[in-house]
C-alpha cells in the first residue's frame, strides 16, 4: 500500500510540472536565450558613448571605451585619437600619447597636436659606454640640473621615477623625457624639443660597508645610492655577519670598487686597516673618533655625525635667557667631549660645570653637587650609563628643581627633557649621497672634499615642561621642531 501511495504521488507531481510547462507564455522560455550574445557595437558607436560619460564625469570609464574603440578601429579617427590623448597628457603618461599620435593620420588636428606636444618633451637614447659588455644592466640615477616646474612635466617625470626608473634597467634604452638638461648617472645629457638625444651612460661600482648592528642602516644606503648614484653591481657587506663579514672584506679588496662607503665606527676601523687602497667616504663617524682616519688613509673624507652643540645652548639660552651655568653629566670615559665643548663656540658668558661618573650609582650624588652651581643641565645618551631609567631619574629630577635638560637625542623629549636636538641618520645620508656624487660624477678625489657635518639639526621640545618652567618655544626654533612632547616626566619602573 505505501509504494503504491508513493507512486501516485509522483505521477500526480509529473503531471503538474507538464500542466505548467504547457502554459507557460513563451517569453519566459525564450528571454535567456535572446540575451547570450549581446550585440557588438562599432568604434563610432563606443566613441560617442565615451564622450557621452565625459559629460557626466566618468573620466575613467570613458577612457577604457575610448581605448576599446582605438583598437577595433579607431586608429584613423582623428577625433577619437585626441581626445583619448589628451586623457593620457592629463595622467602624465606621455609615451602612450606619442604612440598613440605617431600611429594616427597625418591630419592637420594631430599635426597641430603633435607639434605642440613635441615643444615640451624630446627623446633621449642611453647606451653602454663603449666595450663595456658587462656593465649594460643597472639602476639609472636621472636628476634635473633645475626643478621642473610644469606640472604636467613634473607629473610626467615623476612617474618615471617611480616607474621605469625605480628598478634595474639594460641599455640601449629609449626615453621620452621634458625639455631641459639632466644628469644621468653623472653624464650630462639634454632632451631637446622634438629631438633625440644620444648619450653614454656609465654604472659606477660601490661598496658599502656597515658595523655590526647597522643592518637596516647599510640595506637605506643601498637604496639611496642606487637612485641617486647609478650603479651596476651594488656590494653590502655586514660587519655583524660573521660567517660572511671576513669574505666580504677580501672580495671588495680584490674588486676594488670606484668608492667603498662605511657606517659606524667598527667599519671605518676595518676600512683603515683592510684597505686603504680603496676611496673612502665615512658616514656615523664622530669628528673625534674619525679624524685620524681621514689624516692617515690618504683617500677618505667623512660626514661627521656629531651635533653642532653651541646651535643647542644657543636655542637653549634663547628659551631661557637667564641659563649662564651648564652643568654636564657625562661617562668618565667620553670626558674628551667635555673639553671639545668648552672649546666650541657657544653663547658668550656660558660656562660648563662637568659632573664625571663612572657608573649609575653616581649619578643622583653628582646632581645633588651639581645643584647650586647650574642653571641647566647637560646630558649625552650613553648605553653604558644612561638607560632608560637613568634618564627618567635626570628628568624627574630636573622637573623637580626647575633645571632644564638639554639633551642629544630628540625622542628624550618624550621622558622629560625641555629641549633636545640630533644629527639623524636621514639626513647624513642626504649629506651622504651628495658628496659620492662628487667623488663619482664630478670625479673628485676624497681627499680633496674636507669632511662635512649636516647644518641643521631636527629639534625636539616638551611642552609639558616648558609650561612648567614658564618657558616659551621662540617661532623660529617652532617652524623647525620634528618632534613635540606633552609628557610629564616622573621615575618609572623597570
Amino acid at each position: 500500500m505505501a509504494r503504491t501511495s508513493q507512486r501516485s504521488r509522483r505521477r500526480a507531481y509529473l503531471l503538474l510540472l507538464i500542466s505548467l510547462a504547457v502554459s507557460c507564455p513563451s517569453w519566459l522560455v525564450t528571454a535567456p536565450l535572446s540575451a547570450e550574445k549581446p550585440i557588438k557595437k562599432s568604434y563610432a558607436e563606443l566613441r560617442d558613448q565615451a564622450i557621452h560619460y565625459l559629460k557626466f564625469g566618468k573620466r575613467t570609464l570613458a577612457q577604457e571605451t575610448l581605448e576599446e574603440a582605438w583598437r577595433l578601429g579607431g586608429r584613423n579617427d582623428d577625433k577619437l585619437i585626441l581626445v583619448l590623448a589628451k586623457l593620457y597628457q592629463e595622467d602624465g603618461n606621455i609615451d602612450r600619447v606619442f604612440e598613440i599620435i605617431d600611429a594616427g593620420p597625418q591630419t592637420e588636428r594631430i599635426d597641430v597636436f603633435r607639434a605642440q606636444l613635441k615643444t615640451l618633451y624630446g627623446r633621449v637614447l642611453l647606451e653602454p659606454l663603449p666595450g663595456a659588455s658587462t656593465q649594460r644592466a643597472g639602476h639609472l640615477s636621472l636628476i634635473p640640473d633645475a626643478p621642473i616646474i610644469n606640472q604636467e612635466k613634473k607629473s610626467y617625470f615623476a612617474s618615471l621615477q617611480t616607474g621605469v626608473l625605480a628598478s634595474r634597467v639594460v641599455l640601449p634604452l629609449e626615453l621620452i623625457l621634458p625639455t631641459g638638461r639632466y644628469r644621468v648617472n653623472g653624464k650630462p645629457l639634454e632632451a631637446v624639443a622634438g629631438g633625440k638625444t644620444r648619450v653614454e651612460v656609465p654604472f659606477h661600482r660601490i661598496t658599502a660597508m656597515v658595523s655590526s648592528g647597522n643592518g637596516k642602516r647599510g640595506q637605506a644606503i643601498a637604496r639611496k645610492l642606487e637612485q641617486e648614484i647609478g650603479t651596476s653591481d651594488l656590494r653590502l657587506v655586514d660587519l655583524g655577519d660573521p660567517a660572511n663579514a671576513s669574505a666580504g672584506v677580501t672580495e671588495t679588496a680584490t674588486r676594488e670598487p670606484a668608492l667603498l662607503i662605511t657606517v659606524g665606527l667598527g667599519a671605518a676601523q676595518r676600512a683603515y686597516r683592510d684597505l686603504r687602497d680603496v676611496p673612502l667616504l665615512m658616514l656615523d663617524l664622530e669628528e673625534a673618533e674619525g679624524e685620524r682616519f681621514v689624516r692617515r688613509h690618504g683617500q677618505a673624507t667623512a660626514i661627521w655625525s656629531d651635533l653642532p652643540r653651541w646651535m643647542l645652548f644657543e636655542k637653549a639660552r634663547e628659551m631661557v635667557p637667564r641659563i649662564q651655568r651648564v652643568g654636564v653629566v657625562l661617562n668618565r670615559d667620553r670626558s674628551w667631549v667635555t673639553y671639545e665643548a668648552v672649546l666650541g663656540e657657544r653663547p658668550q658668558g656660558m660656562r660648563l660645570m662637568s659632573a664625571l661618573v663612572t657608573d649609575k650609582g653616581g649619578i643622583a650624588a653628582n646632581l645633588l653637587r651639581l645643584r647650586p652651581h647650574i642653571d641647566a643641565l647637560w646630558i649625552l645618551p650613553d648605553a653604558q650609563l644612561f638607560d632608560q631609567r637613568a634618564v627618567y631619574l635626570i628628568a624627574a629630577w630636573s622637573f623637580r628643581e626647575k633645571i632644564p635638560l638639554l639633551v642629544e637625542r630628540i625622542d628624550l623629549v618624550n621622558q622629560g627633557a625641555m629641549l633636545g636636538a640630533e644629527v639623524r641618520w636621514e639626513d647624513q645620508l642626504e649629506l651622504g649621497a651628495r658628496l659620492a656624487r662628487r667623488i663619482l660624477w664630478d670625479e673628485q678625489e676624497p681627499s680633496t672634499i674636507p669632511p662635512q657635518r649636516v647644518e641643521q639639526p631636527s629639534w625636539g621640545v616638551n611642552l609639558a615642561v616648558c609650561r612648567h618652567l614658564d618657558v616659551e618655544v621662540p617661532g623660529q626654533l617652532d617652524q623647525h621642531v620634528t618632534l613635540r612632547s606633552e609628557e610629564v616626566p616622573r621615575i618609572k619602573a623597570d
